[in-house]
């Protein structure tokens, strides 16, 4: 094929091709170019055929990104990587050879390459990361070199015809997330309807009203039982160790469930189900662990062998007024109580030391917090959007106020700063403009200017003289 284009097309600066500007359909790039700079033909229309000489060592991100048209490459036997999405979205790119000095494919660097149908792999190859073939839907067979020591998560996601896979010895957890929703990786880990990898359920294809969990299942992971409606009943044998959230979201007339005491279930496992619904008690407690709360609860105490309250285990208990918590508690997790809009008050006892991330974020109507005096961290975004607050106390047993702590608590009107407090996070008081924050001397170095930008004003508290 003669490759004919003016030099004007390209903008060149010192051996870096920065644009290319022609509407040729087929595109050489000159051969006195070292590097092909990040978008150069991204979006081009108009190419189709495209030959990069070897004096190019470099190809930067997105180089051809979203050349719809681009059918054909001759890739150039210098470079040592295809950088991440310089494809992305070739829509009519059928075959790729890799050179054989390429050692890495990058983040998506092939991702919604809908009409490749082959690419061949050198023996050189070591990385395949994460999405970089996602979405390449005509794609019906691989061979994988032994060379390949990593393939990213997501790396042949949706590559709904890839059949025949050829790959060298690596962990199962690797080619579960890389091909998992591949009819070749179904077909091999498929178990009469359960999708197993080492000993993880990732997915049941079976149509089952009554079901029994296979022996050699350890995790029933996330979404694995999604929208099978028709299920009625399960038994989970103790051989599973642990339930991922959401495992059974959908499963709207599950009632009968057989499962281990000693089995963990985490928050939201059983949501929909007519098990979780018509369960008598408020709450669910394992290993001494909150991790859930009736839906519909208003009014809860929770017991005093309780260590701990989970993350998200009040996670929009939209009725939850009121919460008593026993002194056995010694952690809040993170999200726990994060859009309950109708809890009012709570009071912390003195035996919790930790309040996690977003712990009681956009608790709109509550009113007043009263904070343990064993309290050391505040996580980030903890009582963020808690807009009818107007004052807290806050120990002087703190030493960490996480980033965004108290954004947006557009009726806090004071808030005193404790000599204990070594860090106060980025953004902790933003929109906080009715805020009047007491800080002691000997914090001066935490005043900043963007810190508390936001706030009406900041006291400066001098010590107190000590008593000889």
């Amino acid at each position: 094929m003669d490759y004919l284009n003016s030099n004007y097309d390209f903008e060149i600066t010192d051996s870096i091709l920065d644009y290319y500007n022609g509407k040729d359909e087929d595109v050489a790039v000159p051969d006195f170019v070292n590097i092909i700079s990040d978008y150069t033909f991204c979006d081009n229309k108009h190419i189709k055929n495209v030959f990069i000489p070897d004096s190019v060592t470099e190809i930067y991100e997105d180089a051809f990104s979203g050349c719809v048209n681009l059918e054909k490459i001759e890739l150039s036997k210098s470079i040592k990587r295809i950088d991440k999405r310089t494809f992305l979205n070739c829509k009519k790119l059928k075959e790729i050879i890799i050179p054989d000095s390429v050692i890495s494919i990058e983040k998506s660097a092939f991702r919604g390459c809908k009409k490749l149908e082959k690419i061949i792999f050198p023996k050189s190859l070591k990385r395949i990361e994460e999405s970089a073939f996602e979405g390449c839907t005509k794609l019906s067979e691989i061979v994988i070199p032994d060379s390949v020591e990593y393939i990213g998560e997501s790396a042949f996601y949706d590559c709904i015809h890839l059949k025949n896979v050829a790959l060298p010895c690596l962990d199962e957890k690797i080619i579960c997330d890389a091909f998992y929703s591949t009819p070749w990786f179904e077909k091999s880990h498929n178990q009469n309807g359960f999708i197993i990898s080492d000993g993880k359920l990732i997915e049941y294809k079976g149509k089952s009203k009554n079901i029994t969990i296979p022996n050699n299942v350890k995790i029933i992971g996330q979404m694995a039982f999604y929208d099978s409606c028709y299920i009625e009943s399960i038994v989970i044998p103790d051989t599973v160790k642990k339930i991922e959230k959401f495992a059974f979201e959908g499963c709207y007339f599950l009632e009968n469930v057989v499962i281990s005491p000693s089995t963990e279930v985490e928050n939201n496992a059983f949501d929909d189900t007519l098990f979780y619904r018509n369960r008598s008690e408020d709450l669910v407690i394992k290993n001494n662990t909150v991790i859930d709360c009736k839906e519909n609860a208003a009014n809860i105490t929770i017991p005093n062998y309780a260590t701990k309250i989970g993350s998200e285990a009040f996670f929009e208990c939209l009725n939850l007024k009121n919460i008593t918590i026993p002194n056995s508690v010694k952690s809040i997790g993170n999200r726990a109580f994060l859009d309950c809009i109708k809890l009012e008050k709570i009071v912390i006892p003195d035996s919790v030391e930790y309040i996690g991330n977003n712990a009681f974020e956009n608790c709109e109507t509550l009113t007043e917090i009263i904070l343990s005096n064993s309290l050391k961290k505040i996580g980030y975004s903890a009582f963020a959007s808690c807009i009818k607050l107007k004052s807290i106390k806050i120990p002087d047993t703190v030493t960490t106020i996480g980033n965004n702590a108290f954004e947006f608590c557009d009726n806090l009107e004071k808030i005193n700063i404790p000599e204990s407090v070594k860090n106060i996070g980025n953004y902790a008081f933003e929109g906080c403009y009715n805020l009047i924050v007491e800080i002691p001397e000997t914090l001066k170095n935490l005043l900043d200017d963007e810190l508390f930008e936001d706030v009406k004003k900041v006291k400066i508290i001098k010590n107190k003289p000590s008593q000889k």
